[in-house]
């Protein structure tokens, strides 16, 4: 009895694993010389979006003295991080000193942690996660009290354990490697960006209140498979994205996945949202942000534009394609059903990129402003033409040019 009373006050008094803190407010001064306060959800060349508590406040940017604001914090540290996490533990130290100076405490921690992952003696890494040093070694703090940092780094590899990291947008769930999971999660953010470079300035699209779940699963056993054994799926439900990384991760599925996430919370859900994305276009914007992707772990670069050739062979060499109507009226089950599953998701990516660079662009008006109608719940076949329709352009038309392209690439 009395050694169960000193195990548990031992548990109790231990201090809690590190943790990033609550990150500060953004700050905008404005030329009167007054500050507001809030969080930056949207910019472009012209104005600046603060929501402050519920409401959003907009300010040109001739309005504006000085910003800080996580966003841009974020983007030079993507900048800096450019051809991923450099190779030295001294350098990446650097970075998470920036990230930590920047008040990127999410960043800043797996950045220290993949310090260590070079050089497990790292002592400025091991004091910035919270570590102390004893005689054996440096321990971490965790719900069982101290631990040695090699127990800890080595449990991770269980589910249970599994690595928690936390960045501006996501949080990230993994029991992949050390050396993978701060890449992995830059790999996310880098993903939204490039999304939100794309679509997003046009679409307005604002910085949600939520974090993005992502679990990667270096085990077969965790991973929560949907049934029909594909390697990733996002969970629309419980708006999780999952990645099955066993023989290693795949980030194709990894932004394939990811995008339809990016799609559901920034048109789809939320007390907001207004959106219904229609299957076809779910699936060919996701091939499309995958095909785009190239570049070292933590240093994704995404190209728009980037053909996915094996996509346009598919295509271009069927006996008997879905003509356009058939397409647009796809649903999701007809993604997951076996029969002609290829050719489906051919299709919708080769709609996709046709509608933004088929013709040098000349469709891109019309397919931005039929993204924008899906994101205000019109988004059926009617709206479809009816986007398409100051440019002169039918469904007919649209069929025998999107037609033409694929062959002129996929033969």
């Amino acid at each position: 009895m009395i050694a169960t009373a000193l195990a548990l006050f031992t548990l109790l008094a231990s201090p809690p694993a590190a943790a990033p803190a609550d990150p500060a407010p953004d700050r905008i001064e404005l030329v009167d010389g007054s500050v507001v306060e809030g969080r930056v959800v949207f910019e472009d060349a012209t104005r600046i979006v603060l929501r402050v508590k519920s409401k959003e406040r907009t300010f040109e940017h001739k309005q504006v003295r000085s910003v800080r604001a996580q966003s841009r914090s974020l983007r030079e540290l993507l900048v800096k991080t450019a051809d991923g996490l450099p190779a030295g533990a001294p350098e990446r130290a650097e970075l998470a000193r920036f990230a930590t100076e920047r008040e990127l405490a999410g960043e800043a921690h797996a950045l220290w942690w993949s310090v260590l992952a070079m050089d497990p003696e790292h002592s400025d890494a091991h004091r910035a996660l919270g570590h102390r040093a004893v005689k054996g070694g440096w321990q971490c703090p965790s719900e069982r009290g101290w631990q040695s940092f090699k127990r800890v780094r080595d449990e991770r590899a269980a589910w249970d354990e599994a690595w928690r990291w936390n960045s501006v947008h996501y949080e990230l769930r993994t029991n992949v490697s050390l050396e993978e999971g701060p890449a992995m999660l830059l790999d996310l953010e880098r993903l939204r960006a490039a999304f939100h470079a794309t679509f997003g300035q046009e679409l307005g699209l604002r910085t949600g209140d939520e974090a993005m779940k992502a679990e990667v699963h270096g085990d077969a056993k965790s991973y929560p498979n949907p049934g029909d054994m594909r390697p990733a799926f996002y969970d629309y439900g419980q708006r999780v994205l999952h990645v099955r990384a066993v023989e290693g991760l795949d980030r194709t599925k990894l932004f394939h996945e990811g995008t339809h996430q990016l799609l559901h919370l920034s048109g789809e859900y939320g007390p907001q949202a207004k959106g219904v994305i229609p299957a076809w276009l779910h699936e060919g914007l996701a091939e499309y942000m995958a095909a785009a992707a190239a570049g070292p772990p933590g240093g994704a670069r995404f190209t728009p534009g980037t053909r996915d050739l094996a996509h346009y062979a598919v295509h271009a060499r069927a006996k008997d394609p879905y003509d356009l109507s058939r397409v647009l009226s796809f649903e999701a089950s007809d993604f997951m059903a076996s029969s002609r599953s290829d050719l489906k998701y051919a299709q919708a990516y080769t709609l996709v990129d046709f509608l933004l660079h088929g013709r040098d662009g000349r469709f891109r008006p019309g397919f931005q402003s039929f993204l924008a109608s899906a994101y205000t719940g019109q988004s059926s076949s009617t709206a479809f033409r009816a986007a398409f329709a100051e440019l002169k352009a039918g469904e007919r038309e649209l069929e025998q040019e999107w037609t033409a392209w694929v062959r002129s690439i996929g033969r």
